[in-house]
């Protein structure tokens, strides 16, 4: 994004900087601003604009807000929530100030330096801590999700500048509970970090995560990754049929305890491999308290050797600077001019600043002008006023009467204005019943004690039509779920799916919402009023 523009605004977050972008979502840094000055900086996700309407990566989008917001662990990236602003599904995420594993491993070999294996050593005793929480998460019932991340690379595990560890991204991450399914014949993840039970589209457990840590330690102390091919499919039969040369092989100075804990996490029996993320972390602890004590402060001082100031993502963001409004118009007459501030009466760090969003400048307080109290009205200007108001409705009525069907075209009703993303983000039933053309009205038919208009011509006597008053249609509301832990939602016997769901548009008037929990076994039935353009909140927490 650039500098010098405004911050783009979601909800009541804003986008500052793009700190990177994939095949499924584009990452920004981002400012949260409350009252009273309150402001964080947070990590925003969101769906590419060319995928917004993919029902599919909708639906592994809000995958990831469910599965990865039960998770809560020092060394996995925290989820605060998943927001929807017009039909923009987005993830806020806690900001690390650091780099992941792919930045330090490119500019170790910009300098043609090897990864210290005490550094990448401690790096993965944390990183492995939080995937076997991940491994080992479970529902509100206690019950196991089997939670598998399937996507560990080095670009999911970030490093902080205070030495700590960080697992990012599920986004292709694969539970139990989860409702997204693999279709078959599909492949999630990137291939040369596959396990071979991954690469045979077969059932997979947190051993399928153990391997991947075995290919980042792999790649990242020999420097190359242990298969490579001109081709996918040659790259995945290297994974399930090759050996994959000895580490020592390519690295003489490793030691020895470190490499066979290296070449056991890529065994391509998964029985032969590390049963789990923990015991690979324990068997590094081991091997870095006997041959490479290193703690924390050793990597913040690692990272900050091979980046210096340019360690984190991006500098700090500036505060926003809300400018004044213009000259407004109150009551119907201009509002007094506010006098704008001299250039040397501000900071040179504020008048940088970017400038706020439209909607923020105009709620911005200003001044305002004294406003002389309206003039009464006498009851002889009211009683003037309602025969004008009679006089101009006769007159509209007899115009009414006196035009030909040549001069009165039937007006049809406007078109129901729809979100362009309502059908994207909807599950299938849903967006069916929403398309669904409403039931056409039929005109009245003349009342047959009406005389014919003696005036008119024979013809237009015979076929002349009523004209029957055009009713504007009122624009929808929506229902919004706000529902914890989740629930199954059903409306007006329309069943939606599985919160979080987008907001349902509905026809103004009283709905049936059914919400139920099936862990729990608790339905709740509730009667919601919608009224036009507005949305109208469900709220309910099953665990109360």
């Amino acid at each position: 994004m650039d500098d010098s523009a405004p911050p783009r605004q979601l909800g009541r977050f804003y986008l500052h900087t793009r700190l990177a972008i994939g095949g499924m979502a584009e990452v920004w840094l981002a400012r949260q601003e409350g009252p009273a000055g309150f402001a964080k900086e947070v990590v925003v996700k969101t769906i590419l604009p060319q995928l917004a309407e993919d029902h599919s990566f909708i639906q592994m989008f809000l995958d990831e807000a469910r599965l990865a917001a039960r998770l809560n662990h020092p060394n996995v990236v925290q989820i605060y929530e998943l927001g929807e602003e017009a039909g923009t599904y987005f993830l806020v995420m806690e900001y690390i100030r650091g780099r992941n594993l792919r930045a330090v491993q490119r500019r170790l070999r910009d300098r043609k330096e090897p990864f210290p294996p005490g550094i990448l050593a401690h790096v993965l005793v944390g990183t492995c801590e939080g995937l076997h929480y991940a491994h080992e998460a479970t529902d509100e019932l206690g019950r196991p999700m089997h939670l598998v991340h399937r996507d560990i690379s080095p670009d999911n595990v970030l490093l902080s500048v205070d030495g700590q560890a960080k697992v990012v991204d599920f986004g292709i991450a694969k539970a139990a509970s989860a409702t997204g399914t693999t279709r078959p014949g599909t492949l999630k993840g990137k291939f040369g970090y596959m396990s071979p039970e991954q690469a045979l589209g077969r059932d997979l457990d947190r051993r399928a995560d153990v391997y991947s840590l075995g290919v980042v330690l792999y790649e990242l102390l020999a420097g190359t990754r242990p298969f490579h091919s001109n081709s996918e499919l040659g790259l995945l039969n290297a994974i399930v049929h090759t050996t994959p040369p000895p580490i020592e092989s390519l690295r003489p100075d490793l030691p020895e305890g470190l490499a066979k804990v290296v070449m056991r996490t890529l065994a391509k029996d998964r029985e032969q491999r590390f049963s789990s993320a923990r015991e690979v972390g324990l068997a590094l602890d081991s091997w870095m308290r006997q041959c490479a004590p290193t703690n924390v402060v050793d990597v913040a001082a690692f990272l900050e050797r091979l980046f210096g100031a340019e360690r984190t993502f991006s500098p700090v963001i500036p505060p926003r600077v809300p400018s004044r409004p213009g000259p407004a118009s109150v009551g119907g007459r201009p509002a007094a001019p506010v006098a704008a501030p001299s250039p040397s009466s501000a900071p040179a760090a504020l008048e940088a600043g970017p400038g706020p969003s439209p909607e923020r400048a105009a709620a911005a307080p200003a001044p305002a002008p004294a406003i002389p109290p309206p003039r009464p009205r006498s009851r002889w200007r009211l009683v003037v006023s309602l025969a004008a108001m009679a006089g101009m409705a006769a007159l509209g009525v007899g115009a009414w009467g006196g035009l030909r069907p040549a001069e009165l075209a039937p007006v049809p009703p406007p078109p129901l204005a729809a979100s362009p993303d309502a059908a994207a983000v909807l599950p299938d039933a849903a967006t069916k019943a929403l398309e669904a053309k409403p039931p056409e009205i039929a005109a009245p038919m003349p009342d047959a004690g009406d005389p014919p208009d003696a005036a008119a011509p024979a013809a237009d006597r015979i076929h002349r039509p009523s004209v029957a008053p055009v009713v504007a249609r009122q624009p929808k509301g929506r229902i919004v779920f706000r529902v914890n832990p989740w629930a199954e939602v059903t409306v007006d016997g329309r069943k939606l799916g599985v919160t979080p769901l987008p907001p349902a548009e509905v026809a103004p008037g009283m709905h049936r919402v059914l919400l139920e929990n099936g862990d729990l076994g608790v339905k709740r039935a509730l009667s919601v009023e919608v009224r036009a353009g507005k949305d109208a909140p469900v709220r309910f927490n099953f665990l109360e």
